[in-house]
Formats: C-alpha cells, structure tokens, sequence
C-alpha cells in the first residue's frame, strides 16, 4: 500500500514536471491530485509552489487546500486559508462552505463550523452532510440528528451518505433505535440501502451486544 501510494506521488510530480506552460488550472490540478490520493502534506506544498510563482489562487485552489487541511488536521494552516479566502475575495460558493465547514469539524473546531455554517444563507446538500459529519466524528451524535431534523425541515433533500454519515453517528453513539428510525427515512426517501449502511448497523448492534453482555 505504501509503495503503490509513493508510486502514484511519484507520477503526479512527473505529469506536472513534463507540462512545459504551467497555468492556474494545471497548478489547482496538481494539488487536487495530491488531495484525492491522501497526500495532503505535498498538496500544501504544491500551494507554496503556487504562490511562488505568482499564481493567485481561486475558488477551486481554496476547495483542495481547505480538503488537504481537513486530512492532516492542521487547524492553524486551515485558518489561515480560510483568512485568504476572506483578504483575496474569494468567491463562497457553496462548495468552498462545505469546504470550510468540513475542515474546522475535521480539525474539531465545532464552534467555527457552526459560524461559518450559519453565516450564509444558500446551503446545499455538501454543505448540510459536511456539518453533520463533522458532530458525528466528534462525538456528538445527538447533535447531528437534530441537525438533520433542521436539514429537513429546510427542505433539503438527504442523500445515501448523509444517512451513512448518521447511521455512523448512531454507531459512536450506540443509539439503535434511532438507528432504525434513519434506516425507516431512507425507505422513505426510497435511497438504496448499501453495504456500507448495513456495515454500520451490524457495528451498532455489535456494540449493544457487547454492552448487554457487561451489564
């Protein structure tokens, strides 16, 4: 795995090298590249590099390194991006939301999520998942079927991974019957339960069984 992943590094810095004219859109290449594949820290890099040559980032720049951020769980380099997006004028749309949103969650800066989150008006379905994935991996599994209940009630139409992401908040939380309840509202969305979904619930009534045995 980790000679296929510094191969696959390896040929993401050969294509760029081999490009003779680097423009805005080969650089945002590269770094999404390195994104995609998990390699954060030489995303950040090739941003560096970016800027060095006196390419200005945009919208697309901003949704990668604000990604790469939430990988590493590098809150400090996260705000900073998130502080160039405000001082260059930026355009928010909402995929750089969700993009900050998932960053601060990932990085457990809850308080940033929920303000940056409630600070504009037009939010998509990124943007909705993004917030309640981030209470579900820090533990507040409560929280992220309240957010989905608002979810709801903005008419914001859910899909397979915002119940992955709930039926993952259950899991943390060891809540089945809600569990049941999120496993009831996809059918009613009629969204195909997946293997990932039942992955989740074999965890969850794992874990009851588990507890029933201690007490």
């Amino acid at each position: 795995m980790g000679t296929s992943r510094r191969a696959m590094s390896l040929r993401l810095r050969l294509f760029f090298d081999w490009v003779p004219v680097r423009n805005l859109e080969i650089w945002n290449s590269m770094i999404a590249g390195y994104v995609q594949n998990g390699f954060g820290e030489k995303a950040l890099q090739a941003f560096e590099g970016m800027g060095a040559e006196g390419f200005e980032p945009d919208e697309f720049t901003a949704v990668s390194v604000l990604s790469a951020c939430a990988q590493l769980g590098n809150l400090d380099v996260g705000k900073q991006i998130h502080h160039m997006i405000e001082h260059k004028g930026i355009v928010v749309n909402p995929f750089v939301l969700s993009g900050l949103v998932d960053m601060y969650a990932k990085c457990g800066d809850l308080v940033n999520a929920m303000l940056v989150f409630e600070g504009f008006p037009e939010k998509n379905i990124f943007c909705w998942n993004a917030m309640i994935s981030g209470f579900a991996i820090n533990g507040k599994c409560k929280e992220a079927l309240e957010f989905f209940g608002r979810m709801e009630e903005s008419n914001i139409r859910p899909d397979g991974i915002t119940f992955l992401t709930m039926l993952s908040a259950c899991a943390h939380g060891g809540l089945v019957s809600e569990a049941l309840e999120v496993i009831s509202k996809m059918e009613g969305y009629r969204i195909e339960i997946g293997i990932k979904h039942y992955g989740c619930m074999v965890d969850l009534i794992g874990q009851s069984r588990e507890i029933k045995r201690g007490l």
